[in-house]
């Protein structure tokens, strides 16, 4: 090999080595699988969330509620367990009708964790209203139904 052949060789080889380097870090960078996200009924946090925005808005007497609104309904009523990671996420949001729906919801569960508990807790001294309210009202009932006494 002459040496331009050589040279020829070792720059390709290096401008192949950087196009790798660069695509495996732009994969680190833009290819983050998501983490695990809670869903129920195959249905992400996002989507609950959504649907608790539209139903808090005044509905006019009379009229049924659409899909969603029934959806939200069933998450709030049904106790399911399944329900509690999206839940205890709702009771993060930034929206305090979110907030309120899932202290409420929260309340509504057959079983209680130390998560849901210290939740409610934190939720109780929420700035508003109506998040506060419906927090101290789930743990109060939740006082009621319990078979030992609650922090």
């Amino acid at each position: 090999m002459t040496k331009d052949k050589k040279y020829r060789a070792l720059v390709s080889l290096t401008v192949l080595s950087a196009i790798l380097v660069a695509s495996s870090i732009a994969t680190k960078v833009f290819w983050n699988p998501p983490e695990h996200i809670p869903t129920y009924y195959d249905r992400p946090t996002s989507y609950w969330r959504d649907s608790i925005i539209r139903s808090s808005e005044r509905r006019p007497l009379g009229r049924i509620c659409d899909e969603s609104e029934a959806d939200v309904d069933h998450l709030m009523f049904e106790g399911d367990q399944t329900a509690a990671p999206v839940l205890l996420e709702l009771a993060n949001d930034e929206d305090p009708r979110v907030r309120a729906f899932a202290a409420r919801s929260l309340g509504k569960r057959k079983h209680w964790d130390l998560r849901i508990v210290m939740t409610l807790k934190r939720l109780k001294k929420d700035a508003e209203f109506d998040v506060r309210s419906n927090a101290s009202e789930a743990l109060a009932d939740m006082k009621q139904k319990a078979p030992i006494r609650l922090p």
